[in-house]
């Protein structure tokens, strides 16, 4: 899937906006501002008061759940640091 989003946003015409859930989560009313601008679309506050309202203020980190040997974190770090889009993530953050 990473591979076909990579292409995409390389090959493409396309305008492609990347947004990650940190960022929504720590600065909601900035990342939905770039949303909308990104589309052309104009919201009041009330807008953004209501969309923040919504949003869960916590980031559920479920890949501690589980046990990960380093060889496979390894590869897993290995493969995100082949997408720019993906620069943001690494396993222990």
């Amino acid at each position: 899937m990473v591979d076909v989003i990579d292409k995409i946003k390389k090959t493409s015409r396309l305008n492609i906006l990347d947004i990650y859930f940190e960022d929504l989560i720590s600065e909601p009313v900035a990342e939905l501002r770039k949303v909308l601008d990104f589309f052309n679309i104009e919201a009041n506050d009330e807008y953004f008061e209501s969309c923040t309202r919504i949003i869960n203020k916590k980031i559920h980190k479920s890949r501690f759940e589980i046990h990960w040997t380093a060889d496979l974190i390894s590869k897993v770090e290995l493969q995100i640091n082949k997408f720019d889009f993906l620069k943001n993530y690494k396993y222990n953050c």
